[in-house]
């Protein structure tokens, strides 16, 4: 048996419908993303949102994505969500009520979602609480493989503008969860660009952005020329696993390619 788990991440949804982000329409780009899982990734055993889903913390965009994924998709799977720093946290738990910052137990494998997260702040830190949450759920199910999603990086990415903001207590973490030889993977968003890295035995992969890509080995803010996109993870009973990242089609996006920010 295996288990299909669904990735999207770093939406920015404005508050209102059709706004825009360096001139991209992030709800149109979005759509386009959801038509793309429509055709490879239709019935996911689980969709995880790994944050940055508002791009002002704005209570418009958690219902929004929500609708759109129930208007759009064939998608009928359990759902867990966890905040970025674009988010505002209640405004996501309220409007995800049980899947925020949820773990879930399926099959051979448990899946969890963690807060790197500050208050009014870009970069991440995994909170002491938080980091000993992990470390119950790794030892309650210690006989489970387990799938770990975050928002922040916690290895450098080798963007100069980005590489500060990684989790500030990222060795801490590591050590930590490098202990735990049922820990396989973590993944996580924030860096709009899909990499592949690792510590101790883990596994770390990024995910694309469905709306905005960041420019990868770019010393300066920089949008790369990448589509939108998400990720895919299948999942056996014996710990083993694939994953696939998937964009959609060229277009012109629209987006500003002289700034300096967002």
């Amino acid at each position: 048996m295996s288990l299909t788990v669904l990735q999207i991440s770093d939406c920015h949804l404005g508050d209102i419908a059709g706004e825009t982000l360096l001139g991209l329409n992030t709800d149109e780009s979005l759509l386009a993303v959801l038509a793309l899982v429509n055709e490879v990734c239709p019935q996911p055993d689980l969709v995880v949102f790994s944050g940055d889903i508002s791009n002002t913390g704005g209570d418009g965009a958690y219902p929004r994505l929500l609708a759109a994924v129930k208007e759009e998709t064939s998608i009928c799977a359990p759902m867990l969500w966890l905040p970025g720093n674009h988010d505002d946290n209640q405004k996501m738990q309220a409007a995800v009520s049980e899947g925020f910052l949820g773990s879930k137990t399926m099959g051979a494998w448990q899946i969890s979602c963690f807060d790197s997260s500050i208050p009014k702040a870009v970069p991440g830190n995994i909170e002491a609480a938080e980091l000993q949450r992990s470390e119950n759920i790794l030892k309650d199910h210690a006989a489970q493989h387990h799938l770990f999603f975050i928002h922040h990086h916690l290895k450098p990415v080798n963007c100069a503008w980005l590489d500060p903001q990684r989790i500030a207590n990222a060795e801490a973490v590591m050590a930590c969860w490098g202990h735990y030889p049922q820990l396989k993977v973590v993944a996580h968003g924030h860096v709009h660009q899909q990499q592949q890295q690792k510590f101790s035995h883990v596994d770390i992969y990024s995910t694309p952005s469905t709306c905005i890509q960041f420019k990868p080995d770019s010393d300066d803010f920089s949008t790369g020329e990448e589509m939108p996109g998400f990720r895919v993870f299948t999942l056996d009973d014996d710990g083993s696993y694939c994953t696939d990242v998937y964009r959609i089609s060229e277009r012109d996006l629209g987006i500003d390619r002289s700034a300096s920010g967002y």
